[in-house]
């Protein structure tokens, strides 16, 4: 363990404006009315909600569509102030082979057209309603084949243009891809090819990477952001997470390292959206999608199955409110792609700043020295404990910790 003077730790940061941090919804709620859930959502200053419009779900019989299910989530996320994204997505056995087979002859690409104009005519007047074309396109589980960027080029295509034709001014995102890998590098390059991404309005991408920390995807992002910003577009991450299942093994028995860890890493991904200015980062998910604790799936939720809150909501809740409204100087990337071993950045309010330091993941857990006098908060906002008082106040922060937040004058912070 080493003890690092918080000035020397620090990089010099640049400021930015915050960015929207969204969830992923595409389960009922239990436990709990689903007015409060949006509420809880809407109270953690979330922004976005990205919710799965099936294809199979609205069209059951031949032309006849339902949007009730549809309609109650968007009805819920607009009353919490919420900005919807739809994902238009998959097969409809009405039509195509399985419910996972995506329109390829020209009869299937009329109904995938017909649906689409469907949905946006619906929700035409609402301008907070965006949308995705498609949930991982190169991923076998959502395409019944293996992934084909051709095929799905013509099905982006063809959801522009009905798209477009109801709502000219509507923002579209292309479907996330699976993850920042060199065969999704290819892929992009094939959709971009065809003209498809001509009338877009940002290029989807996952940043998915197992366990480790969203600092070590930063190459990753970086490379995705440089590919995109080639097709003219800005890049959304529309989709990343944490499950519980990958931080501890005492996550089965409701150990507290494993919510502590997911939190963390939540937490820093969120700020990585910021250090790298995307318009958009998902955080997936809302809420577990099944009630075991052993299924990697089933646990990415910041609330569990019953809809009672994981650490992980309220580490969220914390920071995006501390951000909400105000600016925030980060830690950048450094020119050489290299990592450092501690995270700052700063979020500048109206009388006061308060600079969230943190460990950066695969490095030793580190003593930080603040100055007397100035309060520290932890990752969900109670008040911090010094390990050691003498001429300073001294913290240990780790992996697990998450960031200590130091509230001072803005004066103060520079000096920090």
């Amino acid at each position: 363990m080493t003890t690092t003077d918080f000035v020397e730790a620090a990089i010099k940061p640049s400021a930015i404006p915050t960015t929207d941090v969204s969830l992923f919804s595409a389960n009922r709620s239990v436990g709990i009315n689903a007015n409060e859930l949006y509420s809880r959502i809407s109270e953690a200053a979330f922004g976005v909600l990205r919710y799965d419009c099936k294809w199979e779900n609205v069209e059951t019989a031949l032309g006849v569509y339902n949007f009730t299910e549809v309609d109650s989530i968007v009805n819920l996320s607009r009353a919490q102030g919420l900005v919807v994204q739809l994902i238009f997505g998959y097969g409809d056995v009405l039509y195509t082979a399985t419910n996972k087979s995506p329109a390829r002859t020209a009869p299937q690409l009329t109904a995938w057209r017909n649906f689409i104009t469907a949905a946006v005519t619906r929700y035409a007047a609402f301008d907070d309603v965006h949308y995705e074309v498609y949930n991982e396109p190169d991923n076998n589980p959502y395409w019944d084949s293996a992934p084909n960027a051709s095929e799905y080029a013509t099905l982006l295509s063809n959801a522009v243009t009905a798209i477009r034709a109801v709502k000219p001014n509507a923002i579209i995102i292309s479907g996330g891809l699976s993850k920042p890998n060199a065969s999704n590098v290819a892929y992009a390059n094939t959709v971009y090819a065809s003209g498809a991404l001509a009338s877009v309005n940002g290029f989807g991408m996952h940043f998915y990477q197992g366990a480790i920390s969203s600092e070590l995807v930063w190459r990753d992002i970086a490379r995705v952001k440089a590919q995109a910003a080639s097709f003219g577009l800005p890049t959304y991450a529309t989709e990343w997470g944490y499950s519980g299942t990958d931080m501890s093994n005492d996550y089965t028995a409701g150990g507290t390292q494993s919510q502590l860890r997911q939190a963390s890493k939540l937490v820093r991904m969120t700020i990585t959206g910021w250090v790298f200015d995307l318009p958009l980062n998902v955080v997936y998910n809302i809420r577990n999608t099944g009630a075991s604790l052993t299924d990697k799936e089933s646990n990415f939720g910041i609330f569990h199955w019953n809809s009672t809150e994981k650490t992980a909501y309220g580490a969220l809740k914390y920071l995006l409110n501390l951000a909400k409204n105000n600016t925030v100087t980060k830690l950048p990337p450094t020119a050489s792609g290299s990592i450092p071993s501690l995270g700052r950045m700063v979020i500048n309010r109206a009388t006061d700043s308060v600079t969230a330091v943190w460990a950066i993941e695969k490095f030793t857990p580190t003593v930080i020295r603040v100055p007397l006098g100035l309060v520290v908060h932890d990752m969900v906002g109670a008040v911090a404990t010094p390990m050691a008082t003498s001429d300073a106040n001294y913290y240990q922060i780790s992996q697990d910790s998450g960031p200590l937040y130091i509230y001072s004058t803005r004066a103060q912070a520079e000096t920090l």
